[in-house]
């Protein structure tokens, strides 16, 4: 379905908080809400802006939304970096899609298809490092993360190597699992950039963890993956 729709007064991905800007990224829904001010129409999902690439790059600012147009008067043919969209097609939006399971990618124009090699190759590192963590190869693990690497937590490539090193030095026999592993193009970005997520299983004889994990990877010319951030 096609709709139009009302962004940010300013071109561009936003970088702070009122630079007027919608950000260009992949975003979550993370609540529903029934009740806002008339100005935003009927309803408003919150997206998850900024999130965890946007954080390490030092993007800040809050409140991005898609929301409707007043539910009377008029408004400006621009927002303060939401996304703004016709009363009846939001109802409709609303009707149709589960938030809980729906991505919301905004970029700046239609981006080009992604040949099925590049998807492979994607798929293909992800399984080579996830073969070296499981069987306790720190050199080939750690040769999958980027130099400019940022954990969700702010740690950097090195306090990560010396982190993996004593956990590696264990030794330990550990099961790793992954599904329904999702790998979405990134928005924007010049570099050929994916945003790759698992559930994933985790059993070792000293930790257990299963959940949902986020990677950004750059896919390379050598056709091997970089991993920028994770989560």
């Amino acid at each position: 379905k096609r709709y139009s729709a009302l962004t940010g007064k300013n071109d561009g991905d936003k970088m702070i908080e009122g630079d007027l800007k919608t950000p260009i990224g992949i975003y979550s829904l993370i609540q529903k809400k029934k009740t806002v001010d008339p100005f935003y129409g009927p309803m408003a999902f919150v997206t998850s802006y900024p999130n965890l690439y946007d954080r390490i790059r030092g993007k800040n600012g809050s409140g991005i939304w898609v929301h409707g147009v007043p539910l009377s008067g008029t408004r400006e043919s621009f927002t303060k970096g939401c996304i703004a969209i016709n009363n009846n097609d939001l109802v409709q939006l609303d009707q149709n899609i589960n938030p809980a399971n729906t991505l919301l990618i905004i970029d700046s124009a239609p981006k080009k298809p992604i040949d099925s090699a590049s998807y492979s190759a994607v798929l293909a590192g992800l399984h080579q490092w996830k073969y070296a963590w499981t069987y306790n190869d720190l050199e080939s693990y750690l040769s999958f993360y980027d130099p400019s690497f940022k954990r969700f937590d702010g740690m950097n490539l090195a306090k990560f190597k010396s982190f993996k090193e004593r956990i590696f030095s264990k030794n330990e026999i550990k099961t790793i699992t992954f599904n329904n592993v999702n790998i979405i193009p990134y928005p924007g970005d010049k570099r050929n950039l994916f945003l790759v997520t698992f559930d994933q299983i985790y059993i070792s004889d000293t930790h257990r963890y299963e959940g949902q994990k986020s990677l950004l990877v750059a896919l390379k010319g050598d056709k091997t993956i970089s991993i920028l951030t994770e989560e």
